[in-house]
């Protein structure tokens, strides 16, 4: 046994990356032992592959094996852990996208903020990220039934583009006037309208680029200082501006500008696109996690503008490494003992255009000891090629202020405490879905020989060996007719009983929706399920609202959820703010929804006498339960409403002191006892509505008129409880 194992990356956070031991790192990252086996089981029995097989369904007999029982025998692909997979990805995405999404604040008085947190993160969700969160949900679940677990990356996108802008030249020479006389700025419009100064204006544009755009364009550089310090127009592009200004007084100047400024959330594969050591039980407490990103050669050189990547890394890439992936090997046992290989080979594939990038994040200390997440970017081939200071693309402290590593796992089920001890729907149905294709095979084949059974003809004493199949001729003993070979029957009742007995037991391990299941085992079955995935989702929307008070802008916070303050910063966040997604698995039931709505609105509303229940949320909440999109559209915040309905109450006091009839409500009219209260409250404040009842009889008889109808309207709430209960309501008039 070998006592060699991958070297551990460095406790203190450098300058430069550990590239060898990164890269060490990289190769030996695997499962736990024949997991490697134990991923593509997953996907050969989801998707039904085996060797040989062919796109009719049928067997076909091959140079070193025949075909059994017969040539064209049945060969069906029955798609039962494929089925599973589908119909519970359906009930987590649909858990998702219905799930109330709840903050709390460990501060006093602070729950109403707690739900503009909670606004802020379904607004991002449904505007910003809805195409993204579409696609990334749906993969979450997809992963997360397939092999067991399911990884998020949680990040912050800002990326920086050039962006053409226009200015004129009448701009440049206000700019001139207000420069010292002399300078090169004071001087440039002279030069660039003298054809025989072009050179020179040329090099002063050049020289001057920054603080003229600086200067041209305040606003628009205001969040690119860093990018802006490193831009430098190019010789033919500052001729050309010259040619322009002097030509039409305008032109175009390309400036770095903030184009992505938002979060992300990636669903990625196990051991596809993100990688960690085999003994990780919690991606946070993880050494190392690796993500794996495909690139094109345009995308790898905007990386250099967008990211900060280094160019002569790009370059370098994109001249050796076109096609170039990392593949798994077959001997990775011995990872965990030493005695293995490094579970990573590279190949080239000669028709991809594409290029691998690995993203490494790990935890180390900065020089005072404080905990930080090193995030480093690399080509694994440039590493094994250079063995003198190969090149990256990026390396430093992350920078996140939650100080965790931007990614969240879920598990499928919790057998172990190591991440990848939890299996995957096909792991657990392989067996049973071999055992329905046996027998639908075997029905199949049964059909065949009994539409067409082999054929008995005499013998012709020659020992002929008889031949099985539909249609095969065979030969019997002399002085006997023809006849077709009895086929027995009798298998076909118990293969049907063996399917029914197998679809049972697996509708009721999964809890799958069956009219065979007990309704208590569905949803048992299926909240922990539930649970499972959108506390995964939880945690990733807990990182991203961290994400959203470093970076998001407190003026675009403002804007959406309308409150007054700036979002929390610093440890204030993760000490006094959690979220998470919350669904019951019964509301899948339709029935079940109207029932309890049903049970609330009749039974516990008439006697909430001390307004315990927030009726705004609760009317907000069987929106929802209805039709999510709608609710999306119509519902508006509880202060918003009562807003309404006070300017509502305004508009029909203006309308009555001008002598028109007021707007009345109807018979059930839900805000009939707010709009009294606050028509009182406005009679009491308003003194020339006072004077006015005692010298305007019309508008005294139409004020009268206007209570007596929202007072009619109180009545009628009043009755029709006192028609449920028995009892008029305590306080009520």
């Amino acid at each position: 046994m070998s006592d060699s194992s991958p070297a551990t990356l460095p406790l203190h956070a450098a300058t430069t990356p550990d590239l060898p031991r990164l890269y060490e790192q990289f190769r030996s990252c695997a499962p736990l032992e024949h997991g490697w086996d134990a991923l593509r089981n997953n996907d050969d029995t989801r998707y039904c592959r085996w060797s040989p097989q062919w796109s009719d369904g049928r067997k076909r007999s091959t140079e070193t094996e025949a075909a059994w029982p017969f040539e064209g025998a049945s060969d069906a692909r029955v798609n039962l852990a494929d089925s599973i997979i589908t119909e519970l990805a359906g009930v987590l995405t649909t858990a998702f996208w219905q799930a109330v999404t709840q903050a709390v604040s460990a501060r006093a008085g602070w729950q109403e903020r707690a739900s503009r947190f909670a606004a802020l993160l379904q607004w991002m969700t449904k505007t910003k990220q809805r195409q993204q969160m579409t696609t990334e949900v749906e993969l979450s679940a997809q992963y997360l039934l397939t092999y067991g677990v399911s990884v998020l990356n949680v990040g912050w996108a800002r990326e920086v583009s050039l962006v053409p802008r226009t200015f004129k030249l009448e701009e440049l020479a206000q700019l001139a006037q207000q420069a010292p006389p002399g300078s090169p700025l004071a001087l440039l419009p002279s030069l660039i309208l003298d054809p025989t100064m072009e050179d020179a204006a040329v090099e002063t544009v050049r020289a001057a680029g920054t603080a003229l755009v600086q200067q041209l364009f305040a606003a628009d550089v205001a969040d690119v200082g860093e990018e802006l310090a490193a831009w430098e127009l190019s010789a033919a592009k500052a001729r050309a501006l010259v040619r322009a200004l002097r030509a039409d007084g305008e032109a175009e100047i390309p400036l770095p500008m903030v184009s992505k400024n938002q979060p992300f959330i990636a669903a990625l594969k196990p051991f596809e696109d993100v990688f960690w050591p085999a003994s990780t039980c919690d991606v946070q407490r993880a050494a190392v996690i690796f993500r794996k990103e495909y690139l094109t050669k345009a995308e790898l050189a905007g990386r250099v503008l967008a990211c900060g990547w280094d160019a002569r890394w790009v370059e370098e890439v994109s001249e050796k490494c076109q096609g170039y992936f990392s593949a798994y090997t077959d001997n990775v046992a011995g990872l965990l003992t030493g005695d293995g290989d490094a579970a990573f080979t590279y190949e080239q594939d000669a028709q991809s255009q594409d290029y691998e990038v690995i993203h490494a994040y790990y935890p180390q200390v900065d020089a005072d000891g404080v905990r930080t997440i090193s995030y480093t970017v690399f080509h694994p081939k440039l590493i094994a090629d250079r063995s003198q200071s190969p090149l990256y693309a990026q390396h430093g402290p992350l920078g996140y202020a939650h100080l965790g590593l931007p990614f969240v796992a879920g598990r499928y089920e919790n057998r172990e405490r190591r991440l990848m001890s939890s299996r995957g729907v096909p792991q657990l149905v392989a067996t049973r879905q071999r055992a329905l294709k046996v027998q639908l095979d075997a029905l199949t084949d049964l059909t065949s020989l009994a539409v067409f059974p082999p054929l008995l003809v005499p013998d012709n004493g020659m020992g002929t060996r008889f031949k099985f199949g539909p249609g095969q001729t065979n030969y019997a003993a002399p002085n006997r007719a023809p006849a077709f070979m009895q086929i027995p029957s009798s298998g076909a009742t118990v293969a049907f009983e063996l399917w029914d007995r197998i679809s049972h037991s697996v509708n009721n391990d999964f809890g799958l929706l069956s009219a065979d299941v007990p309704p208590a085992r569905t949803q048992a079955r299926l909240q922990m399920v539930i649970n499972q995935f959108l506390q995964m989702w939880s945690l990733a929307f807990e990182q991203q609202f961290h994400l959203m008070c470093q970076y998001l802008a407190d003026a675009e916070y403002m804007a959406v959820t309308g409150d007054t303050q700036p979002l929390p910063k610093g440890r204030e966040i993760a000490q006094e703010h959690a979220c998470w997604l919350a669904f019951d698995a019964r509301n899948l039931d339709a029935e079940h929804v109207a029932a309890q709505f049903q049970a609330i609105s009749q039974a516990l509303i008439p006697l909430d006498t001390a307004n315990v229940i927030d009726r705004s949320k609760y009317i907000a909440l069987q929106l929802r339960s209805i039709n999510p999109s709608i609710a999306d559209e119509v519902v508006q915040p509880a202060q918003s409403g009562q807003a309404q309905v006070f300017e509502k109450v305004q508009r029909n006091f203006l309308l009555m002191f001008a002598g028109n009839p007021p707007e009345l409500g109807e018979d059930a009219n839900p805000t009939a006892p707010m709009e009294l209260q606050m028509a009182q409250q406005i009679m009491q404040q308003n003194k020339k509505y006072q004077q006015a009842l005692g010298t305007d009889p019309d508008f005294a008889e139409k004020v009268k008129q206007y209570v007596e109808n929202l007072q009619f309207g109180v009545q009628q709430q009043e009755n029709r409880q006192i028609g449920r209960v028995g009892v008029k309501a305590e306080g009520a008039a």
